[in-house]
């Protein structure tokens, strides 16, 4: 609240006179603190974590909600019935249905990335099965292009690339059978936790075989230097301290960056938390 008002000189949060808070904010932050500064998500008692700043809404158990009771002659699957509520809200009505044309058009690049053929147009067009809708889908799920399209994501967020990413950028030849074991994942639907444990650590897993050992290569793909001067302890704590941030960001969806320096101002981890899941990598070389 000092910072807030400037009560210091050179010391005003936020920094920028333009956006400092106005009286009626200030005021509100004051009677927040007046009443005990109470930070909640309304959680249950049963659902919050002794620890301190758990019971924000990011880390509460998901609930499933009630679906709406509103005319459902439209809506084909459950969720269109909150597109429809959310649609009446605003006095807006559905959209026609989509032309076959369209929607095997939609399918193909949301699932493949590609545009059909003018042949699987014109089939689907053609086809007067009630299934036919089931039966394309199915059909493009059982396409190599499925794992593909989509393993592109996963491989953004795990940060891989078929360069080191510093200094000279050199090429790593051998990087792709991880790549290609993410595609083999999707198109075989395999289960997320195992997808998960393999690449955490397939190699530690009884009997691992191949495929388990190449998922781990999670583990190297992170940006690594080859310069002639780096110091060798210095480099190893950077990318332990990488597959940290990569850990916290793509399995946990939050940030543990700030950690390694300070407790985090935002989210309730600590510089402990950060170094204690260090050391679940610190005997990779």
């Amino acid at each position: 609240l000092q910072l807030v008002q400037g009560r210091e000189a050179g010391r005003r949060m936020p920094p920028e006179p333009a956006a400092a808070l106005s009286d009626a904010d200030t005021a509100l932050l004051r009677r927040w603190i007046n009443e005990g500064a109470e930070w909640s998500a309304a959680a249950e008692p049963e659902d919050a974590s002794e620890r301190p700043g758990m019971d924000h809404w990011a880390f509460q158990r998901v609930i499933r909600p009630t679906v709406p009771d509103v005319d459902s002659g439209w809506s084909a699957e459950v969720i269109d019935r909150f597109v429809l509520q959310g649609l009446q809200a605003h006095e807006l009505s559905p959209n026609p249905e989509a032309t076959r044309r369209d929607l095997i058009r939609r399918l193909y690049l949301d699932m493949l990335g590609l545009l059909p053929t003018y042949e699987e147009v014109e089939a689907f067009e053609r086809d007067q099965d009630p299934a036919a809708w089931e039966h394309l889908v199915q059909k493009v799920l059982e396409s190599p292009h499925y794992g593909e399209r989509w393993a592109r994501y996963w491989l953004d967020l795990v940060r891989f690339a078929e360069t080191n990413g510093f200094e000279t950028n050199r090429e790593r030849p051998n990087a792709w059978p991880y790549r290609d074991y993410v595609i083999r994942s999707l198109n075989a639907d395999k289960p997320y936790d195992q997808f998960v444990r393999e690449q955490l650590a397939g190699d530690l897993l009884p009997n691992a075989t191949v495929e388990q050992k190449t998922a781990s290569a999670f583990n190297r793909i992170l940006r690594v230097s080859a310069e002639g001067g780096v110091q060798p302890k210095e480099y190893l704590a950077k990318y332990i301290a990488e597959r940290v941030r990569n850990l916290s960001g793509t399995w946990l969806g939050v940030t543990m960056g700030c950690c390694e320096c300070h407790d985090h101002k935002y989210d309730p981890f600590t510089s402990r938390d950060f170094y204690q899941l260090e050391a679940f990598f610190a005997d990779v070389e």
